[in-house]
């Protein structure tokens, strides 16, 4: 995995961790989860999950796509997954 895309990921899961989420997750895969598939869905969330989406609009559904990634653990190194 190229440095910038490893420093991108690393921004993600930044501003995850300061939305007081899970450090290891990106933000963009959070909110796939609480917007798709956790309980607490609200307004506020599908908001921010199709404000994510439109963000990065050369992806087809970006948040769907992170959070598979996260879930398949397809940013970790070999040796970690």
């Amino acid at each position: 995995m190229k440095y910038g895309i490893k420093i991108l990921i690393a921004l993600d899961q930044l501003a995850n961790a300061l939305m007081n989420g899970d450090p290891d997750i990106t933000m963009s895969a959070a909110c796939y989860y609480y917007a798709r598939i956790g309980k607490q869905k609200s307004l506020w969330r599908l908001f921010l999950y199709k404000s994510v989406n439109m963000l990065f609009f050369w992806q087809e559904d970006h948040c769907y796509q992170a959070y598979l990634s996260e879930k398949d653990r397809l940013h970790a190194s070999e040796q970690f997954r």
